[in-house]
Protein backbone atom coordinates (compact mmCIF):
# COMPACT_ATOMS: atom_id res chain seq x y z
CA UNK A 1 0.00 0.00 0.00
CA UNK A 2 1.44 3.49 -0.59
CA UNK A 3 1.64 6.10 2.06
CA UNK A 4 -0.93 8.49 2.42
CA UNK A 5 -0.95 11.55 0.68
CA UNK A 6 0.92 14.33 1.61
CA UNK A 7 -0.72 16.47 4.60
CA UNK A 8 1.24 19.35 3.43
CA UNK A 9 -0.40 19.93 -0.24
CA UNK A 10 -2.77 18.80 -2.42
CA UNK A 11 -3.85 19.36 -5.77
CA UNK A 12 -6.85 21.32 -5.48
CA UNK A 13 -10.21 21.92 -7.83
CA UNK A 14 -12.86 24.71 -7.15
CA UNK A 15 -16.03 23.77 -9.78
CA UNK A 16 -17.63 26.42 -10.75
CA UNK A 17 -20.49 26.96 -13.04
CA UNK A 18 -20.38 26.94 -16.91
CA UNK A 19 -18.57 30.87 -17.68
CA UNK A 20 -17.42 31.56 -14.28
CA UNK A 21 -13.87 29.43 -15.17
CA UNK A 22 -12.28 32.24 -15.39
CA UNK A 23 -14.09 34.21 -12.06
CA UNK A 24 -12.98 31.17 -9.61
CA UNK A 25 -9.57 31.39 -11.19
CA UNK A 26 -9.70 35.11 -9.94
CA UNK A 27 -10.46 34.89 -6.38
CA UNK A 28 -8.29 31.68 -6.20
CA UNK A 29 -5.14 34.40 -7.33
CA UNK A 30 -6.84 37.57 -5.07
CA UNK A 31 -6.83 34.49 -1.79
CA UNK A 32 -3.11 33.50 -2.75
CA UNK A 33 -3.22 30.53 -3.87
CA UNK A 34 -0.59 29.01 -5.72
CA UNK A 35 -0.41 27.50 -9.32
CA UNK A 36 -3.88 28.90 -10.13
CA UNK A 37 -4.87 26.94 -13.63
CA UNK A 38 -8.16 28.09 -15.17
CA UNK A 39 -9.66 25.01 -16.96
CA UNK A 40 -12.96 23.84 -18.14
CA UNK A 41 -15.14 23.74 -15.41
CA UNK A 42 -13.44 25.15 -13.19
CA UNK A 43 -10.25 26.15 -11.52
CA UNK A 44 -6.91 24.06 -10.08
CA UNK A 45 -4.69 25.20 -7.56
CA UNK A 46 -2.83 23.60 -4.62
CA UNK A 47 -2.82 24.05 -0.76
CA UNK A 48 -2.82 22.00 2.18
CA UNK A 49 -6.41 20.44 4.15
CA UNK A 50 -6.23 24.05 6.08
CA UNK A 51 -5.87 26.34 2.64
CA UNK A 52 -8.95 23.69 1.52
CA UNK A 53 -10.84 24.96 4.28
CA UNK A 54 -10.13 28.97 3.39
CA UNK A 55 -11.15 27.99 -0.36
CA UNK A 56 -14.17 26.86 1.41
CA UNK A 57 -14.86 29.51 3.46
CA UNK A 58 -14.02 32.55 1.02
CA UNK A 59 -14.48 31.35 -2.62
CA UNK A 60 -17.72 33.28 -3.85
CA UNK A 61 -18.41 31.68 -7.27
CA UNK A 62 -17.77 28.08 -6.94
CA UNK A 63 -19.82 25.24 -6.45
CA UNK A 64 -17.63 22.99 -4.74
CA UNK A 65 -14.13 22.26 -4.33
CA UNK A 66 -12.19 18.77 -4.43
CA UNK A 67 -8.76 17.13 -3.27
CA UNK A 68 -7.69 15.30 -6.13
CA UNK A 69 -6.27 11.89 -4.82
CA UNK A 70 -5.26 10.34 -8.15
CA UNK A 71 -5.37 10.05 -11.87
CA UNK A 72 -4.47 6.77 -13.82
CA UNK A 73 -5.28 4.51 -16.90
CA UNK A 74 -8.25 2.15 -15.97
CA UNK A 75 -9.37 -0.02 -19.39
CA UNK A 76 -10.55 -2.33 -17.26
CA UNK A 77 -12.16 -3.21 -13.66
CA UNK A 78 -8.99 -5.20 -13.07
CA UNK A 79 -6.84 -1.95 -13.66
CA UNK A 80 -8.62 0.25 -11.92
CA UNK A 81 -9.27 -2.56 -9.27
CA UNK A 82 -5.47 -2.81 -8.88
CA UNK A 83 -4.57 0.91 -8.94
CA UNK A 84 -7.69 1.57 -5.91
CA UNK A 85 -5.98 -0.74 -3.76
CA UNK A 86 -2.34 0.99 -3.73
CA UNK A 87 -4.22 4.63 -2.48
CA UNK A 88 -4.44 4.99 1.16
CA UNK A 89 -7.21 7.32 2.04
CA UNK A 90 -6.66 7.67 6.17
CA UNK A 91 -6.39 11.35 5.72
CA UNK A 92 -9.12 11.47 4.11
CA UNK A 93 -12.16 8.80 5.70
CA UNK A 94 -12.32 7.49 9.09
CA UNK A 95 -12.15 3.69 9.71
CA UNK A 96 -14.93 1.70 8.46
CA UNK A 97 -16.74 5.02 7.51
CA UNK A 98 -19.11 4.42 4.72
CA UNK A 99 -18.48 6.53 1.81
CA UNK A 100 -20.67 7.58 -1.56
CA UNK A 101 -19.56 7.54 -4.53
CA UNK A 102 -20.57 10.06 -7.93
CA UNK A 103 -19.16 8.08 -11.11
CA UNK A 104 -19.03 9.33 -14.72
CA UNK A 105 -18.00 7.68 -17.54
CA UNK A 106 -17.49 9.24 -21.46
CA UNK A 107 -15.82 7.44 -24.20
CA UNK A 108 -14.71 4.59 -21.84
CA UNK A 109 -14.64 0.70 -21.81
CA UNK A 110 -15.75 1.30 -18.58
CA UNK A 111 -18.88 2.66 -19.31
CA UNK A 112 -21.43 0.98 -16.27
CA UNK A 113 -20.99 3.97 -13.69
CA UNK A 114 -22.76 1.06 -11.20
CA UNK A 115 -20.26 -1.11 -12.02
CA UNK A 116 -17.78 1.79 -11.25
CA UNK A 117 -19.41 2.30 -8.26
CA UNK A 118 -19.31 -1.44 -7.24
CA UNK A 119 -15.44 -1.15 -7.46
CA UNK A 120 -14.92 1.65 -5.63
CA UNK A 121 -16.65 0.56 -2.48
CA UNK A 122 -14.58 -2.99 -3.40
CA UNK A 123 -11.18 -1.99 -3.53
CA UNK A 124 -11.70 0.35 0.18
CA UNK A 125 -13.69 -2.28 1.97
CA UNK A 126 -16.44 0.17 1.99
CA UNK A 127 -20.36 0.22 2.39
CA UNK A 128 -22.47 2.69 0.19
CA UNK A 129 -23.57 5.85 2.35
CA UNK A 130 -27.05 6.04 3.51
CA UNK A 131 -28.90 8.38 0.98
CA UNK A 132 -28.89 11.65 2.35
CA UNK A 133 -25.99 10.91 5.01
CA UNK A 134 -23.05 13.40 5.71
CA UNK A 135 -20.66 11.24 4.45
CA UNK A 136 -17.46 11.36 2.94
CA UNK A 137 -18.23 11.62 -1.01
CA UNK A 138 -15.92 10.16 -3.80
CA UNK A 139 -15.84 11.44 -7.42
CA UNK A 140 -14.81 9.20 -10.11
CA UNK A 141 -14.70 10.58 -13.71
CA UNK A 142 -13.81 8.05 -17.12
CA UNK A 143 -12.96 10.02 -19.97
CA UNK A 144 -11.10 8.14 -22.48
CA UNK A 145 -10.02 5.38 -20.14
CA UNK A 146 -8.58 7.54 -17.95
CA UNK A 147 -10.04 7.47 -14.54
CA UNK A 148 -9.51 10.72 -12.03
CA UNK A 149 -10.16 10.00 -8.39
CA UNK A 150 -11.47 13.33 -6.10
CA UNK A 151 -12.68 13.63 -2.50
CA UNK A 152 -15.34 16.52 -2.00
CA UNK A 153 -13.81 18.73 0.63
CA UNK A 154 -16.71 20.33 0.78
CA UNK A 155 -20.15 18.84 2.03
CA UNK A 156 -23.12 20.73 0.60
CA UNK A 157 -23.22 22.43 -2.33
CA UNK A 158 -21.53 25.96 -1.58
CA UNK A 159 -24.19 27.97 -3.14
CA UNK A 160 -26.30 26.76 0.11
CA UNK A 161 -25.07 29.92 1.90
CA UNK A 162 -27.73 28.94 5.21
CA UNK A 163 -29.15 32.25 4.62
CA UNK A 164 -31.57 31.81 2.12
CA UNK A 165 -34.56 29.78 3.63
CA UNK A 166 -37.62 31.14 1.78
CA UNK A 167 -37.44 32.43 -1.88
CA UNK A 168 -39.25 33.48 -4.83
CA UNK A 169 -39.53 30.73 -6.95
CA UNK A 170 -36.90 30.42 -10.29
CA UNK A 171 -34.72 31.46 -7.41
CA UNK A 172 -30.80 32.84 -8.51
CA UNK A 173 -28.04 30.48 -7.00
CA UNK A 174 -26.02 32.28 -4.73
CA UNK A 175 -23.10 31.70 -6.71
CA UNK A 176 -24.22 32.90 -9.93
CA UNK A 177 -25.14 36.18 -8.16
CA UNK A 178 -22.06 36.84 -6.88
CA UNK A 179 -20.34 35.44 -10.33
CA UNK A 180 -22.44 38.51 -11.88
CA UNK A 181 -20.78 40.60 -9.60
CA UNK A 182 -17.79 40.12 -9.99
CA UNK A 183 -18.40 39.76 -13.93
CA UNK A 184 -19.56 43.55 -13.54
CA UNK A 185 -16.02 44.15 -11.29
CA UNK A 186 -18.34 45.05 -8.05
CA UNK A 187 -15.89 45.25 -5.39
CA UNK A 188 -18.07 47.58 -2.70
CA UNK A 189 -16.85 50.36 -3.11
CA UNK A 190 -19.74 51.86 -5.79
CA UNK A 191 -23.58 52.49 -5.16
CA UNK A 192 -25.16 49.03 -6.47
CA UNK A 193 -29.46 48.19 -7.67
CA UNK A 194 -30.88 45.20 -8.29
CA UNK A 195 -34.80 46.85 -9.82
CA UNK A 196 -36.26 43.20 -9.46
CA UNK A 197 -34.54 41.80 -6.70
CA UNK A 198 -37.33 39.26 -5.67
CA UNK A 199 -35.58 36.68 -2.66
CA UNK A 200 -32.60 39.41 -2.38
CA UNK A 201 -29.52 37.31 -3.62
CA UNK A 202 -28.11 39.57 -5.50
CA UNK A 203 -28.22 42.91 -3.12
CA UNK A 204 -27.10 40.15 -0.19
CA UNK A 205 -24.24 38.74 -1.97
CA UNK A 206 -23.33 42.25 -3.21
CA UNK A 207 -24.03 43.64 0.67
CA UNK A 208 -21.25 40.14 1.88
CA UNK A 209 -18.66 41.49 -0.71
CA UNK A 210 -18.57 45.18 0.13
CA UNK A 211 -18.46 43.92 3.78
CA UNK A 212 -16.00 42.00 3.43
CA UNK A 213 -17.32 38.76 4.94
CA UNK A 214 -16.28 35.32 3.93
CA UNK A 215 -19.84 34.07 2.38
CA UNK A 216 -19.34 30.52 3.78
CA UNK A 217 -18.06 31.30 7.37
CA UNK A 218 -20.63 30.09 9.32
CA UNK A 219 -21.46 26.64 7.82
CA UNK A 220 -19.35 23.20 8.38
CA UNK A 221 -17.56 21.84 5.53
CA UNK A 222 -16.60 18.28 4.73
CA UNK A 223 -12.95 19.15 5.25
CA UNK A 224 -13.62 19.38 8.65
CA UNK A 225 -14.15 16.46 9.73
CA UNK A 226 -10.82 14.46 7.40
CA UNK A 227 -8.87 12.32 10.26
CA UNK A 228 -5.78 13.88 8.49
CA UNK A 229 -6.85 17.87 8.97
CA UNK A 230 -5.19 19.68 11.87
CA UNK A 231 -7.76 21.14 14.30
CA UNK A 232 -5.74 23.70 15.36
CA UNK A 233 -4.88 25.38 11.42
CA UNK A 234 -8.60 24.47 11.16
CA UNK A 235 -9.81 26.87 13.54
CA UNK A 236 -7.11 29.95 12.60
CA UNK A 237 -8.54 29.75 8.49
CA UNK A 238 -12.38 30.01 10.56
CA UNK A 239 -11.38 32.66 13.42
CA UNK A 240 -9.64 34.96 10.81
CA UNK A 241 -13.17 34.17 8.19
CA UNK A 242 -15.02 34.77 11.20
CA UNK A 243 -13.72 38.14 11.98
CA UNK A 244 -13.39 39.65 8.56
CA UNK A 245 -16.00 41.82 8.67
CA UNK A 246 -15.92 45.69 8.00
CA UNK A 247 -17.87 48.69 7.23
CA UNK A 248 -19.48 48.78 4.03
CA UNK A 249 -18.89 51.64 1.28
CA UNK A 250 -21.72 52.80 -0.89
CA UNK A 251 -25.48 52.01 -0.74
CA UNK A 252 -26.99 49.16 -1.80
CA UNK A 253 -30.17 48.88 -2.82
CA UNK A 254 -32.97 46.13 -3.63
CA UNK A 255 -36.00 47.02 -4.64
CA UNK A 256 -39.02 44.88 -6.16
CA UNK A 257 -42.88 45.61 -6.84
CA UNK A 258 -43.68 42.08 -5.43
CA UNK A 259 -44.20 42.98 -1.24
CA UNK A 260 -44.40 39.27 -0.63
CA UNK A 261 -40.74 39.20 -2.40
CA UNK A 262 -39.38 41.96 -0.44
CA UNK A 263 -39.95 40.85 2.87
CA UNK A 264 -38.44 37.32 2.07
CA UNK A 265 -35.52 39.47 0.75
CA UNK A 266 -35.28 41.05 4.38
CA UNK A 267 -35.69 37.89 6.47
CA UNK A 268 -32.81 36.26 4.11
CA UNK A 269 -30.29 39.41 4.27
CA UNK A 270 -31.04 39.36 8.60
CA UNK A 271 -30.07 35.43 8.29
CA UNK A 272 -27.15 36.68 6.39
CA UNK A 273 -26.58 39.55 8.56
CA UNK A 274 -26.36 42.46 6.09
CA UNK A 275 -29.86 43.39 6.49
CA UNK A 276 -28.54 46.94 8.36
CA UNK A 277 -26.29 47.32 4.41
CA UNK A 278 -29.15 46.82 2.47
CA UNK A 279 -32.64 49.15 1.53
CA UNK A 280 -35.19 47.86 0.36
CA UNK A 281 -37.86 49.18 -1.42
CA UNK A 282 -41.34 48.23 -2.97
CA UNK A 283 -41.26 50.01 -6.25
CA UNK A 284 -42.33 49.35 -9.72
CA UNK A 285 -38.57 49.35 -12.03
CA UNK A 286 -40.18 51.76 -13.94
CA UNK A 287 -40.54 54.45 -10.99
CA UNK A 288 -37.84 53.46 -9.16
CA UNK A 289 -35.10 56.95 -8.74
CA UNK A 290 -31.50 55.77 -8.76
CA UNK A 291 -30.23 56.40 -4.96
CA UNK A 292 -26.71 58.53 -6.22
CA UNK A 293 -25.79 59.84 -9.27
CA UNK A 294 -23.84 56.75 -10.92
CA UNK A 295 -23.12 53.34 -9.64
CA UNK A 296 -23.74 49.40 -11.21
CA UNK A 297 -27.97 48.25 -11.81
CA UNK A 298 -27.52 44.05 -11.78
CA UNK A 299 -31.40 42.00 -12.14
CA UNK A 300 -32.20 39.11 -13.03
CA UNK A 301 -35.51 40.40 -14.43
CA UNK A 302 -38.55 37.35 -14.81
CA UNK A 303 -38.94 35.75 -18.30
CA UNK A 304 -40.71 33.27 -19.83
CA UNK A 305 -43.68 31.82 -17.05
CA UNK A 306 -42.24 34.27 -14.68
CA UNK A 307 -42.89 37.31 -16.40
CA UNK A 308 -46.31 36.09 -17.76
CA UNK A 309 -47.47 35.20 -14.01
CA UNK A 310 -45.57 38.14 -12.16
CA UNK A 311 -46.47 41.50 -15.07
CA UNK A 312 -49.94 40.78 -15.20
CA UNK A 313 -51.54 43.96 -16.41
CA UNK A 314 -48.35 45.65 -16.82
CA UNK A 315 -45.41 45.30 -19.42
CA UNK A 316 -42.79 44.29 -17.32
CA UNK A 317 -40.11 44.75 -19.93
CA UNK A 318 -41.24 48.70 -21.23
CA UNK A 319 -40.98 49.11 -17.39
CA UNK A 320 -37.16 47.60 -17.75
CA UNK A 321 -36.16 49.16 -20.81
CA UNK A 322 -37.88 52.66 -19.16
CA UNK A 323 -35.33 52.63 -16.53
CA UNK A 324 -32.31 51.55 -18.25
CA UNK A 325 -32.59 54.65 -20.78
CA UNK A 326 -33.89 57.06 -17.98
CA UNK A 327 -33.49 57.16 -14.32
CA UNK A 328 -30.35 55.09 -14.52
CA UNK A 329 -28.97 55.51 -17.73
CA UNK A 330 -25.73 56.87 -16.22
CA UNK A 331 -25.32 53.75 -14.47
CA UNK A 332 -23.39 50.27 -15.27
CA UNK A 333 -26.30 48.37 -16.44
CA UNK A 334 -26.18 44.37 -16.85
CA UNK A 335 -29.39 42.14 -17.20
CA UNK A 336 -28.96 38.23 -16.90
CA UNK A 337 -31.55 36.50 -19.02
CA UNK A 338 -32.05 34.49 -22.23
CA UNK A 339 -29.84 36.98 -25.04
CA UNK A 340 -32.11 36.35 -27.95
CA UNK A 341 -35.12 37.32 -25.39
CA UNK A 342 -33.76 40.36 -23.79
CA UNK A 343 -32.50 41.53 -27.39
CA UNK A 344 -35.76 41.83 -28.67
CA UNK A 345 -37.35 43.06 -25.22
CA UNK A 346 -35.44 45.69 -24.37
CA UNK A 347 -33.90 46.79 -27.85
CA UNK A 348 -30.51 48.33 -26.28
CA UNK A 349 -27.02 48.11 -27.73
CA UNK A 350 -24.76 45.65 -25.86
CA UNK A 351 -21.64 46.35 -25.05
CA UNK A 352 -21.00 42.64 -23.57
CA UNK A 353 -22.51 39.22 -23.42
CA UNK A 354 -21.51 36.60 -20.57
CA UNK A 355 -22.78 33.08 -21.59
CA UNK A 356 -23.73 31.23 -18.60
CA UNK A 357 -26.32 28.82 -17.51
CA UNK A 358 -29.02 29.46 -14.88
CA UNK A 359 -30.72 26.11 -13.50
CA UNK A 360 -29.23 24.25 -16.59
CA UNK A 361 -31.08 27.01 -18.83
CA UNK A 362 -28.09 29.06 -21.41
CA UNK A 363 -28.70 32.81 -20.60
CA UNK A 364 -26.82 35.70 -21.02
CA UNK A 365 -25.38 38.56 -18.84
CA UNK A 366 -25.72 41.59 -21.04
CA UNK A 367 -23.90 44.88 -20.51
CA UNK A 368 -25.86 48.20 -21.88
CA UNK A 369 -24.35 51.15 -22.74
CA UNK A 370 -25.53 54.61 -23.23
CA UNK A 371 -28.67 55.04 -25.57
CA UNK A 372 -27.02 58.00 -26.64
CA UNK A 373 -23.67 56.94 -27.43
CA UNK A 374 -22.72 56.22 -31.22
CA UNK A 375 -23.88 52.85 -32.78
CA UNK A 376 -20.56 50.00 -32.12
CA UNK A 377 -20.48 46.67 -34.10
CA UNK A 378 -22.36 44.45 -31.83
CA UNK A 379 -19.90 42.09 -29.73
CA UNK A 380 -18.70 39.12 -29.89
CA UNK A 381 -19.67 36.69 -26.75
CA UNK A 382 -16.98 36.35 -23.76
CA UNK A 383 -17.90 33.16 -23.98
Amino acid sequence: MLPPVSAAEHDLFAVSAPGLERVVAGELKTLGFSNVRELPGGAAFRGSLADALRANLWLRTASRVLLRLAAFDAPGRRELLARLKRLDLSAFVGPREPIAVSATSHQSRLYHTGLVTEAILEAFARLPAARGAAAPQLFVRLVRDRCTLSIDTSGELLHRRGYRLGAARAPLRETLAAGLLLLCDYDGSRPLADPMCGSGTIPIEAALIATGRAPNAARAMAVDRFPGAEPAALAKVRAEALASACPAGAVILGADVNGGALATARANAERAQVASVIRFERANVADLRPPAPAGLLLTNPPYGRRLSRLARGTDAWAALRSALTGAFASWRRAVLGPGVELRERLKLSVVRAVRLENGGLPVELLEYRPPTAEPEAAPAADR
